[in-house]
């Protein structure tokens, strides 16, 4: 995606492999996906058509092997930045089941369930600080996590950024009653996520930094072929269309948490 601050990452690592003596190890960054066919997409949600369309495997099942293959089996270490459903390791996403037991379900087979699942005592997942979905009857809207007391405990802090533990430890302990919660009896904290990152209030976040031009006369074909999953948006068609989309991507995010 067109965002200055991943470009970012890409130009610091290849700051730091330029100054360092010659023979010495190198950093690595491991590109966690690949390119989806969303062309073969005839619009039918069946297991042969989006086979077609992961033909290299879901996205978290290709990713679990690749960081099994290329980490893990190497005994190396990483740090990955995915989406927040990604990195679940212990917690499992609930989802109503008319047919389940207390007519719920759950999905275990995220990035983070797949590598915990084998090696239990190699993973360990960080939430950065954001917002939570909150259902109320059949409408969602974000809310600030365990009900708003992260946010006091981090501003009688004076807002600095500080990371911590939340399995075992007293903040893990804090109920929370966002849609994370649904089908758990007693949520709290350290059931989600083993740790947390605090880096400032969310009416203080904002979306990442949009390169206009990352998308242009130049690749807009090759980056419409296969725009990702046409039900998820409006329809793109157009090298404007794209632009508009990457942009409200990050102004949603900045929008949203501004009125937390």
């Amino acid at each position: 995606m067109g965002f200055q601050e991943y470009l970012d990452v890409y130009k610091a690592a290849w700051a730091l492999n330029r100054s360092l003596p010659k023979g010495a190890r190198r950093f690595r960054i491991l590109n966690l996906s690949y390119q989806f066919k969303w062309e073969r997409f005839d619009g039918k949600r069946n297991r042969e058509t989006m086979k077609a369309v992961f033909d290299r495997g879901t996205a978290d099942q290709f990713r679990a092997r690749l960081i099994e293959k290329e980490i893990l089996q190497k005994k190396e270490k990483l740090l990955a930045l995915v989406g927040g459903p990604h990195a679940y390791t212990r917690y499992a996403t609930p989802y109503f089941k008319y047919n389940g037991d207390d007519f719920c379900a759950f999905d275990s087979d995220w990035l983070g369930n797949r590598l915990y699942r084998k090696y239990p005592k190699k993973v360990f997942s960080v939430l950065l600080h954001q917002a939570f979905p909150h259902m109320e009857k059949d409408s969602f809207y974000m809310g600030s996590p365990a009900g708003g007391a992260i946010e006091r405990l981090m501003a009688a802090n004076g807002n600095r950024p500080v990371g911590f533990d939340l399995l075992g430890s007293p903040i893990g302990k804090l109920p929370d009653r966002s849609a994370h919660s649904l089908c758990y009896e007693s949520f709290v904290l350290e059931q989600f996520f083993d740790g947390y990152l605090f880096l400032e209030p969310l009416r203080d976040l904002e979306g990442c930094t949009v390169v206009d031009d990352f998308v242009n006369e130049s690749n807009v074909a090759h980056a419409l072929k296969n725009f990702p999953d046409p039900d998820w948006h409006r329809e793109v068609k157009t090298l404007e269309d794209l632009r508009r989309f990457i942009r409200q991507l990050s102004k949603d995010v900045s929008l949203e948490y501004r009125k937390l």
